[in-house]
């Protein structure tokens, strides 16, 4: 599943990810290998009726749960950089530049409350094993 764009741009104004970055990028490298469809299985439980019901896609709120934890950032650090880094945009599932946050920092907060730090835990270390057996294999 490929996650809603952020803006509603004009057709023409629409730049494909794809067209102009470096797919060969370590951080596309993992999302290629991890198993998102996995992660989301994982996740939704944390969401049921509940809890209250998902606000984003899971793959955009695992991405920038990793990317939070990966790059040591607060919650508004990391909203910011997102918007300027269509690296870490791919990551998170989208094909086309965002120019807006698909969710706001409390959002992101409120998610990490719902998962709880076992889990969160749990599905970053997930993340870690798969970019060791990635960076461990033949050259």
């Amino acid at each position: 599943m490929t996650p809603k764009p952020t803006d509603a741009s004009p057709d023409h104004l629409v730049v494909s990810l794809e067209k102009v970055i470096n797919l060969n990028h370590p951080l596309l490298r993992l999302a290629q290998e991890l198993d998102w469809e996995g992660i989301r299985k994982e996740m939704e439980p944390s969401f049921c009726h509940a809890n209250g019901q998902p606000e984003a896609d899971v793959r955009v709120v695992f991405g920038l749960l990793y990317l939070k934890s990966a790059f040591k950032l607060s919650d508004g650090e990391l909203i910011a950089q997102w918007v300027e880094n269509p690296y870490w945009q791919r990551f998170c599932g989208f094909e086309t530049m965002q120019h807006k946050s698909p969710i706001d920092s409390m959002a992101i907060s409120q998610w990490r409350s719902r998962l709880g730090t076992e889990k969160l835990e749990i599905m970053l270390k997930k993340t870690i094993v798969v970019g060791q057996q990635k960076n461990s294999g033949p050259q």
